[in-house]
């Protein structure tokens, strides 16, 4: 446990070992995010991501339904469709000598929180919201620099600077576009349900519905709808915290998965067996629930990446109420930032931790392991919403490649960037071979 104090402004515990995390992390008293979290609060607002409170527990509960097993399937198609069109885009760079495997599955997974957050199809996003995820990386980037420069915390003085001023700009063009398809979804959606009203009318018998793949968006609008709390400010900022999450979080940990398989073709080759148990040779099969849940060592896989290379390598809390913490006090008030990166690698639980080895994850190797000791989404009662499906979209996206391809990884190495979210130094260089010519060789 590490202290730091900035004069008045602000006191800082960096915490990154299991026994000291889980107090802060747990408390249902001590939800409200660490002060630097406030840099995000121009652009997602007071959204389940930064609220805290009574207002958090009220969003989180109306908002946690949408994040069921059973509801989350209905969007295995979207998953599955894309990650087809993933494939397709590598089997064109099978003559390549390399290439950035980030660009290609960053596509991938734009299409899909696009189609499943927003209802928006792949060719219209491209043509329409292509500036709100340039947008989107300007932002992160920006809020980065604010947190490590300290003669940038002053919002004053920051708006009056040229970052300052881009950063506005970015804002607008974000707003803009998510207001327009609220605004788009919200129209439709209100016509729908007066011909829903139109109907039950009609006929005196139970008015029956057919059931419908309905993206996040509709599900959020429908709250917007029933609770006239939820205004459209509120479903503006939640929006942009499913996009956030769901597009750059599901990019890098695919990436970092693809690294790690190219760099140890004995594990790619286990994952590829399992792929051939559930799917024996048709590489064409759509990818179904029951799939997914047989896919046991793909997620041991999975998971050994996110704890390599956890999404968002950091999250804080500012105490509402002093924690003892492994014999020492910490008191109301402080900023208590954990290092999830670090955790990660304590050699106490994990053996070598540098070294990719998914058997940690296997049932047996799991049993006793400190709960706070592995936590690539947080963990307490402020985890990640949506991490059901990160990993049912992780487990797609990885079950089509490893069906068609192999992997290479070209660098030894490739230095993660300690960033929002974990990001690599320069490309990481992929070679790409159907499995087909690989095996016959």
């Amino acid at each position: 446990m590490i202290q730091y104090r900035f004069g008045k402004l602000a006191s800082y515990v960096m915490l990154f070992h299991h026994k000291t995390v889980q107090p802060i992390l747990e408390n249902g008293n001590n939800i409200n995010k660490a002060g630097f979290y406030n840099f995000f609060k121009p652009w997602l607002g007071s959204g389940l991501l930064l609220n805290s409170g009574e207002k958090w527990r009220k969003r989180r509960k109306l908002l946690t339904p949408a994040f069921h097993f059973c509801i989350l399937e209905n969007f295995l198609p979207i998953m599955d469709e894309q990650s087809r069109l993933l494939v397709q885009r590598l089997e064109q760079c099978r003559e390549e000598e390399w290439i950035d495997i980030v660009p290609y599955i960053a596509q991938c997974a734009l299409n899909t929180i696009c189609e499943t957050a927003m209802g928006i199809p792949a060719k219209t996003h491209i043509s329409r919201g292509s500036g709100y995820f340039e947008s989107m990386k300007m932002v992160c980037e920006t809020i980065l620099q604010r947190v490590f420069h300290i003669w940038t915390w002053c919002d004053f003085v920051f708006y009056l600077t040229p970052k300052g001023l881009e950063f506005k700009r970015n804002l607008k063009v974000m707003n803009d576009f998510i207001k327009q398809v609220i605004e788009e979804r919200k129209t439709t959606l209100e016509k729908n349900r007066e011909k829903s009203v139109e109907v039950r009318d009609e006929d005196n018998d139970i008015f029956f519905r057919k059931k419908s793949r309905k993206p996040f968006l509709d599900i959020i609008l429908d709250c917007y709808f029933n609770d006239p709390e939820f205004t459209l400010e509120d479903v503006r900022q939640e929006v942009h915290v499913f996009m956030f999450g769901g597009n750059e979080t599901t990019t890098y940990s695919g990436s970092w998965t693809l690294y790690l398989l190219g760099k140890h073709p004995e594990i790619q080759k286990k994952v590829q067996q399992e792929m051939d148990e559930i799917f024996g040779d048709d590489v064409t099969r759509p990818i179904t629930g029951d799939d997914l849940r047989r896919m046991k060592y793909t997620e041991c896989v999975i998971k050994e990446s996110l704890r390599l290379y956890p999404p968002a390598p950091t999250t804080g809390r500012t105490l509402s109420e002093d924690v003892e913490c492994d014999g020492y006090r910490i008191p109301k008030g402080t900023n208590c930032v954990v290092l999830i990166y670090f955790l990660h690698r304590n050699p106490e639980v994990f053996p070598n931790p540098e070294v990719f080895d998914p058997d940690r994850f296997l049932p047996e190797n799991c049993a006793g392991r400190h709960p706070y000791a592995f936590i690539p989404f947080s963990a307490g009662p402020r985890n990640c919403i949506g991490q059901k499906f990160a990993i049912m979209e992780e487990k797609t996206v990885l079950a089509n490649v490893m069906r068609n391809f192999h992997v290479e990884s070209l660098d030894e190495t490739v230095q993660p960037v300690l960033s929002v979210i974990l990001r690599p130094y320069g490309p990481i260089r992929i070679r790409v071979k159907p499995r087909k010519m690989t095996e016959e060789h």
